[in-house]
């Protein structure tokens, strides 16, 4: 076959001396693939000598094939509109296993979000869904505006640089629950053969339904923003015109205390401004 062929050449290499050294129908189908995907079969090695398959853009040469067939229907005066592809690689899709109960539950539900958000006029917010350790009829659904978990870095003191907003990438938890588990199992993996495979349908068993420690240890995201919001009403109906000054002080003295404290866990500890003393 023409993959056998090509593990029998050296690599890295390129087409021209690849061509004539290969049989006639092993060539015939080398030549019909497009050039980037005669390039990328011809790649360094992977570590274990096999060539790098997962490199294959696949996506893109079911475009290109795509392409080529409408080109043809054009001079063939049976098709007159127009193609332009957007790739997006689904190499890890292609290889996973089909999707749990929960992977799709999951999907489906953080599609209807953002269903039901663009049909609202809810541009700029990202769909997202809480309590997903509890069964699928007690999961809470919403949006959040990207607006929101976006932070701006400060700007260089010379001025060589303009800001731009990001989202501050969140750290593994060292002290959480997921991690926490997995430091109990890490010397039985390094030792042992650990690894099961609950099987390639996961629509029905005991694995049907689970969800990782990570999730299982998380709280209820949008739960916790409805009792803050009871938190601040009720803090708002307490510190009303002609109420105790003690507990105007002890409010404005608590709420400058939280919001050190959150502004510390803005960003990263790179992003917070160092001064000398």
């Amino acid at each position: 076959t023409l993959i056998s062929e090509l593990e029998g050449f050296p690599m890295p290499n390129t087409p021209e001396k690849v061509i004539p050294e290969l049989t006639q129908w092993s060539r015939a189908l080398f030549q019909t693939l497009p050039e980037f995907i005669q390039k990328q079969l011809l790649l360094e090695r992977q570590s274990n000598a096999a060539l790098q398959m997962s490199q294959l853009e696949t996506e893109r040469l079911l475009a290109w094939l795509v392409e080529d067939e409408l080109n043809q229907r054009k001079k063939q005066g049976s098709f007159k509109g127009s193609f332009s592809p957007v790739c997006q690689f689904i190499g890890y899709q292609a290889r996973c296993s089909v999707p749990s109960d929960f992977d799709s539950d999951y999907a489906y539900t953080l599609g209807a979000t953002s269903a039901v958000l663009a049909a609202s006029g809810l541009s700029g917010y990202m769909a997202v869904v809480s309590d997903l350790s509890q069964p699928v009829q007690k999961w809470r659904a919403g949006g959040v505006p990207f607006t929101a978990i976006l932070s701006v870095a400060g700007s260089s003191a010379a001025g060589a640089f303009r800001p731009r907003p990001a989202i501050f990438p969140h750290r593994v938890d060292l002290d959480g629950a997921a991690f926490k588990s997995w430091c109990k199992e890490r010397e039985s993996c390094a030792k042992f053969e650990m690894y099961e495979n609950p099987g390639p349908i996961q629509l029905s068993g005991q694995s049907a339904g689970m969800v990782s420690s990570t999730i299982m240890s998380k709280f209820s995201y949008l739960r916790e923003l409805e009792d803050l919001r009871k938190h601040m009403s009720s803090l708002t109906s307490r510190c009303r015109p002609g109420c105790d000054p003690r507990t105007v002080r002890v409010a404005v003295q608590s709420l400058a205390t939280l919001n050190s404290i959150l502004n510390e866990l803005a960003g990263p500890s790179e992003a917070i401004e160092q001064r000398e003393k």
